[in-house]
């Protein structure tokens, strides 16, 4: 493994195309003479112990069109000068200290496929200008400080398959334009404080095979338009405020693995039909007697976990801390 630090020397391979020394013992600072690497097309330091900021000289790298500096501790703010960066296909930043913003320059980057900035302390909102990014395929914006609502301008993103913006401070509603986003196998909103309904609308979203909407204040029915997403393996809506029954719908979906659908305010009986799927591995519900009136808030015949909103049943499988 390469130890110590990247010498300032670097700057003196001006005929470099592509630097990669991931997963290795390096640390110290991206020093700013990696600006003079003008040929540079990537560039992966991922996986090592590199801190400091990013230098504002990387916006010279304009040939760039990857960048991986993940799972480093390197602070402060995105410079405003990797706007620059015209050519940039790839981004990401995950799992490092970066604070503030993202700059509103990175939003202008039109030929953006996947951004990934997840896992650090960034704060601010989600711009409406992310809709200018058409050639999104993935955006991962997960464990920050983000506040805001989800904006509208996500439904111009018609490309998008994956999006993460689970652990953040969001608020308001999902947007009926989210439903637009018919290309989208994966997302999660995991404890992201939205709230409001799910429409009927997210039968569109039929390539989805993971949804996690857990740990929100989501309330109303669950649309039985769910049957529609039938590529569906995951399914978490627990932590919530859903009410009436568990849709039977659900049983159209014959390859699903998980339904969890503990912590809500659902009554009824959950579908027979459920127990029917061989692929359904995990079935959590509040089926569990409530210390009230000593009957389940679901009844369940198959469940593989049964929880109930006072905290009681399987304390390790529901999740209670």
């Amino acid at each position: 493994d390469l130890s110590g630090s990247v010498p300032s020397e670097v700057g003196k391979l001006t005929n470099l195309v592509g630097l990669y020394v991931s997963d290795n013992d390096l640390s110290g600072s991206v020093p700013s003479e990696v600006g003079k690497l003008t040929n540079l097309v990537e560039i992966d330091v991922s996986w090592n112990d590199l801190s400091g900021s990013v230098p504002s000289e990387v916006g010279k790298l304009t040939n760039l069109v990857e960048i991986d500096v993940s799972d480093n501790v390197l602070s402060g703010s995105f410079p405003s000068e990797m706007g620059q960066l015209t050519n940039l296909v790839e981004i990401d930043v995950s799992d490092n200290v970066l604070s503030g913003s993202v700059p509103s320059e990175m939003w202008e980057l039109t030929n953006l496929v996947e951004i990934d900035v997840s896992d650090n302390v960034l704060s601010g909102s989600v711009p409406s200008e992310m809709g200018k990014l058409t050639n999104l395929e993935k955006i991962d914006v997960s464990w920050n400080n983000l506040s805001g609502s989800v904006p509208s301008t996500i439904g111009q993103l018609s490309r998008l398959n994956y999006f993460v913006v689970s652990f953040n401070g969001l608020s308001g509603t999902i947007p009926d334009e989210f439903y637009h986003l018919e290309s989208l196998t994966y997302f999660t909103c995991t404890f992201t404080s939205l709230s409001g309904t799910i429409s009927d609308q997210i039968g569109r979203l039929s390539h989805l095979e993971y949804l996690s909407v857990d740990g929100n204040a989501f309330t109303g029915t669950f649309p039985s338009t769910v049957g529609n997403l039938t590529n569906l393996r995951h399914f978490d809506i627990s932590k919530n405020y859903f009410s009436g029954t568990i849709p039977s719908e659900l049983a159209l979906i014959k390859n699903i693995n998980r339904i969890d659908a503990r912590w809500n305010n659902f009554n009824g009986t959950v579908p027979e039909e459920l127990c029917e799927l061989k692929e359904l591995f995990n079935l959590i519900a509040d089926c569990f007697p409530t210390n009230i009136t000593g009957l389940p808030a679901v009844k369940c015949k198959c469940c593989t976990t049964c929880c109930d909103t006072a905290r009681r049943g399987d304390w390790e499988a529901c999740g209670y801390t």
